[in-house]
């Protein structure tokens, strides 16, 4: 069970989210099957690596077993800025 709140919150939208599969038009599907999750200034300090390695595990569960007899790739990637940074 996850302990950190930011981060199993994240997984609670995530986990149950159908999964689109279109052979036809990757495009379609990968930005259909996309996720974002970026912690608010008060929630990173409780956010530490091995939470996220757990989200990502946890996530990769939930897809599989959605997913039974199809295959999907997984991509994560972290884009950090520096605190305090405005965009």
């Amino acid at each position: 069970m996850m302990k950190c709140k930011p981060v199993y919150a994240w997984l609670e939208m995530a986990q149950d989210d159908d999964v689109l599969i279109d052979p036809d038009d990757i495009n379609h599907e990968a930005i259909n099957n996309m996720w974002s999750f970026s912690p608010t200034e008060e929630e990173t300090p409780q956010i530490h690596a091995a939470d996220i390695v757990e989200f990502i595990g946890e996530l990769i569960a939930a897809r599989s077993s959605a997913l039974v007899g199809e295959e999907m790739l997984l991509y994560c990637w972290h884009d950090a800025s520096p605190v305090g940074a405005r965009r």
